[in-house]
């Protein structure tokens, strides 16, 4: 099976971590200008590897013909100081943060059609 244009061959996958970003920083209130920019991590943070094994984001990319997809995009709140284990990419770190986490808020979104 082929992607849309750009997305090459793509495997059906049930759940697809597209990134994993810690920690944000700064001030949590506002972002700094530019901080967010497409194709920058925030100052101060890591990407990790996500579930194609690349440290960057990968956005959505669902085959020609299959419809309209889901994508959930999920901010976690930790604790003050808290420190993921090293050694961890992907699927491991995305659990091991919502383990610890306090707080979380999730966004919804629709792909194709």
């Amino acid at each position: 099976m082929v992607g849309a244009a750009g997305c090459g061959p793509r495997r059906r996958r049930s759940r697809r971590l597209g990134r994993v970003v810690r920690p944000l920083g700064g001030d949590r209130n506002r972002p700094g200008p530019g901080s967010t920019a497409e194709g920058q991590t925030p100052a101060g943070a890591t990407t990790l590897p996500n579930t194609a094994g690349q440290s960057a984001y990968q956005g959505p990319c669902p085959p020609n013909g299959t419809g309209t997809h889901r994508y959930r995009f999920t901010l976690y709140q930790l604790p003050n100081g808290y420190q993921l284990p090293g050694g961890l990419a992907g699927v491991q770190a995305a659990q091991t943060i919502a383990g610890a986490a306090t707080a979380q808020a999730q966004l919804v979104g629709a792909f194709g059609g």
